[in-house]
């Protein structure tokens, strides 16, 4: 009798935990789909590697081309990947 008892509480708690889950995980992640504000700027992304050492004139002529162009450059990785963002079109 008193297995039964712990069975059904353990499955209770169970089930309890995976109710809660669930709806936590529903709203957590609501806003990852929900369309930008209105008024809320939206950017254009791009990314790309020289190939070349940070200082060669090579992607000095790069980020300069691109910044001609309107693009901001934003991020700079370790492996000399340069990433560009301009507001959408």
């Amino acid at each position: 009798m008193i297995k039964l008892k712990l069975f059904f509480t353990f499955l209770f708690v169970f089930l309890v935990g995976c109710i809660a889950g669930a709806m936590f995980v529903s709203q957590a992640f609501t806003g990852i789909h929900a369309k930008a504000p209105s008024g809320v700027q939206k950017w254009q992304y791009f990314c790309a590697g020289t190939g070349q050492p940070p200082d060669s004139r090579r992607t000095q002529r790069f980020l300069n081309k691109f910044g001609a162009s309107g693009w901001e450059a934003y991020l700079v990785t370790s492996r000399n990947v340069h990433c560009f963002k301009r507001p959408a079109r």
